[in-house]
């Protein structure tokens, strides 16, 4: 058994089985948990577009593109050492949504909504909690429709975690220099402050 299959077998057991279990029971559940599965991610744009008006939000914003386009980018290294089949290819059966029978590890939506998460959180907890209880909704529905197993899923979401805060941290010197950015930005009404409290040394580091 590969590290992956010992790590998902120690940790999550045979949690994929018992969630993909649950399809074709309830209609009105397997429809949404489609909707959830392949739409859901898209609420990542309203995110963004919620920090457009926090006070931090130009430095978050910035940290999560960055985070997301390096977590994107480990995980398709990840990928080709630890190739894994989709559970629809191993257990042989059709899955909820249409997908392609490439790679399963590590979830690239959950690398972006992961990213999107260590962005926010040091500027704002409640948009980071938004950003990660959308997470959970699309980690939860892509094991659902099967196209996923649940350490793909998890993995997604640390890695791309840990990358949208190291983003935030490594634009920490750029600090100045994105005050001025956001300074003329406001000044021409491109970006109105709504959210947030005056930032704090906490948020310049």
């Amino acid at each position: 058994m590969s590290l992956r299959g010992v790590i998902h077998s120690v940790l999550l057991g045979d949690l994929d089985t018992t969630i993909h279990g649950l399809t074709g029971h309830v209609a009105v559940l397997d429809e949404l948990m489609r909707l959830l599965a392949e739409y859901l991610v898209y609420g990542a744009a309203a995110v963004v577009a919620l920090l457009w008006f926090h006070r931090a939000g130009l430095r978050a914003g910035l940290a999560v593109a960055l985070g997301a386009v390096v977590a994107l980018g480990l995980g398709q290294v990840l990928a080709s050492f630890v190739p894994e089949a989709r559970p629809f290819v191993v257990d042989h059966f059709s899955p909820l949504i249409a997908h392609s029978a490439d790679g399963s590890f590590p979830s690239d939506h959950l690398l972006v909504l992961g990213a999107l998460t260590g962005g926010c959180l040091v500027a704002s907890r409640p948009v980071a909690a938004t950003a990660a209880v959308m997470a959970l909704l699309v980690a939860a529905a892509r094991v659902f429709v099967g196209v996923h197993h649940p350490i793909d899923v998890v993995a997604g979401f640390l890695i791309g975690m840990g990358c949208g805060l190291a983003a935030w941290a490594a634009l920490g010197p750029l600090q100045r220099v994105i005050d001025h950015i956001d300074a003329w930005l406001q000044h021409r009404r491109l970006r109105t402050i709504r959210l947030g409290r005056t930032a704090s040394p906490r948020l310049s580091r």
